[in-house]
């Protein structure tokens, strides 16, 4: 049977769920090694053995999912174009991440929980594979970045910590990347199913992209460095692409199931979302009377998603428990306002937009508000609590294609006394300048307005050829540049089984006791000798290394 051709559009389509796909064929691997005891980061070639491995597995895999897949069709060059806009500039950023020096590039990445994601895949490499015995966070993210930087070759000296910076930072960005691209893909489908104006249903893509890269959504987050919340987005929004174009086929039953598999070790939160999405494949695969065949083949699925599911599920009721729902954390304030938009953009569609193509997205949505509603109700805490907000907050990304959709609908083909020309025209002027206006926070982020601290400082200090000595940083560059450079030292030593990050210790008396626990307590400092020995007087044998801050 022959694979059918796939288009620029389809291939597009295709980015997103393709690479939910290899992060969690990565994420299994290294799961099932840990299972069986092989250690598969310690060193590179039982990484790059199995990377290799999992590449043959995945080109021959999408053959065979390729044939008798949904074709996709083919649409105007406009409409893509227009639609992808806001993922194409993401992309151009990416480009210029990759291609700039790494303090430079990385200031944004330097802040936040980045640091933490950072220090998780640390112990994961430490750990050998993924497993839960010494740290009960969801790590399938880090697992398949550890598997990736094992590979390079490289120890955990100042190469490797640079080169693990830009990993994960570009990493980080890809995934921002394609949210853009599905979200935006999804809301020029819906569009495209009651207008048949390239135009505009490219706008109502583009803005979706655009509303999501903004400072609403991009711009809260991102700062913070919540990865695995924008992981998570990008596994619902890719499933739901996938939904829209065909529900009933074993690519979209496989793209479903994955998306479970990863969930259960990314955030475990959203899993009843994602498993809805699952049960709507199942129901119209199963609707129609599969052969024996496949039906068997569809529970060998089941079964596969259910085993490689559980271990990240069952770390998290034995490690933070449900108890963490109510544990505090700095989240902005809660998007109830995009919510009840949403809903009222969800309802105006219903009308006019075919069920199919709806239902994945009212389904995300809705099943997002609810867990956020019992997440409430479970912990006794309120819509501002750190686990509620995220899940609303990724109830509105979610929502965005149904806003920009209706908003799309509302634009007649001609107004009295004016071409429809001309007002497309105008809504298109209209559009872009909340374009430009919401792609101006991926830009200022760049150049500093997403950083806490001077990527040039930090990068010198935890690249000195002393820091994978170094106990303290102290004095040079500002608080928060000596804060995330002692954060970044628990690279070069840190095991499995070292607790998570948490605030670096800036206090006199939490410096001392690092000093006085190190075998040769060293200080990484741009200050004057006298003055370093006359802060710590507690180690009279202190080594002093200057490192001088970047202009």
């Amino acid at each position: 049977m022959a694979v059918p051709r796939v288009g620029l559009r389809g291939g597009f389509e295709r980015l997103p769920s393709a690479a939910v796909v290899v992060v969690a064929t990565l994420c299994s691997a290294s799961l099932v090694s840990g299972l069986v005891g092989l250690d598969v980061t310690s060193s590179p070639w039982p990484a790059r053995v199995l990377l290799g491995a999992l590449g043959i597995v995945l080109v021959v895999g999408a053959q065979i999912l390729a044939v008798g897949s949904p074709p996709t069709a083919s649409h105007s060059r406009v409409e893509l174009i227009v639609s992808t806009l806001p993922a194409g500039v993401m992309a151009l950023l990416w480009i210029l991440i990759a291609a700039s020096p790494l303090g430079t590039a990385t200031s944004w990445f330097l802040s936040g929980d980045h640091l933490r994601h950072l220090a998780l895949v640390t112990r994961t490499l430490d750990a050998g594979a993924l497993e839960y015995t010494s740290q009960s966070y969801p790590r399938g993210w880090h697992a398949a970045l550890a598997l990736l930087w094992s590979s390079s070759g490289l120890d955990r000296d100042a190469e490797g910590l640079a080169a693990l910076i830009r990993l994960q930072s570009l990493a980080t960005w890809l995934v921002l990347v394609l949210i853009a691209l599905a979200l935006g893909l999804t809301a020029s489908t819906l569009t495209r199913s009651r207008d048949d104006r390239p135009l505009v249903t490219g706008a109502a893509g583009c803005l979706t992209g655009a509303l999501v890269v903004g400072r609403g959504f991009f711009g809260d987050y991102v700062p913070r460095g919540f990865q695995t919340s924008l992981v998570a987005l990008l596994i619902v929004s890719a499933v739901v692409l996938r939904l829209t174009r065909s529900r009933s086929d074993r690519g979209a039953l496989v793209v479903a199931s994955v998306g479970v598999t990863l969930m259960a070790h990314v955030w475990q939160v959203l899993l009843p979302v994602v498993g809805l999405l699952l049960v709507l494949v199942l129901r119209e695969r199963w609707q129609a009377a599969l052969p024996r065949r496949s039906l068997i083949a569809d529970v060998v699925v089941l079964l596969a998603t259910t085993a490689l599911a559980i271990p990240g599920v069952l770390g998290a009721l034995h490690g933070y428990g449900v108890g963490a729902i109510a544990v505090p954390g700095d989240v902005p304030p809660p998007a109830l306002g995009w919510i009840v938009v949403v809903a009222l953009s969800g309802a105006v569609l219903a009308m006019r937009t075919p069920r199919a193509l709806l239902t994945p997205l009212v389904v995300a949505v809705g099943a997002s508000v609810a867990t956020a509603l019992g997440l409430m109700l479970v912990s006794g805490v309120g819509w501002s609590s750190y686990y509620p907000n995220k899940t609303i907050w990724t109830a509105a990304a979610l929502g965005l294609p149904l806003v920009c959709s209706a908003a799309a609908g509302l634009l007649p083909r001609s107004v009295s006394g004016v071409s429809g020309r001309a007002v497309v025209a105008l809504v298109a002027s209209v559009v872009m300048g909340l374009v430009t206006i919401s792609l101006a926070a991926p830009v200022a982020g760049l150049r500093g307005a997403w950083s806490a601290a001077d990527g040039d400082v930090v990068i010198d200090t935890v690249t000195t050829p002393a820091a994978a000595d170094a106990a303290v940083v102290w004095a040079v560059g500002s608080e928060v540049d000596d804060a995330t450079s002692q954060l970044l030292l628990d690279f070069y030593s840190a095991t499995s089984t070292t607790p998570p990050l948490g605030l670096a210790p800036r206090g006199i008396d939490e410096q001392c006791r690092l000093l006085e626990e190190a075998g040769a307590p060293l200080v990484l400092s741009d200050a004057v000798e006298a003055d370093v020995r006359s802060r710590f007087t507690c180690v009279p044998q202190l080594d002093i290394v200057r490192v001088e801050a970047a202009p």
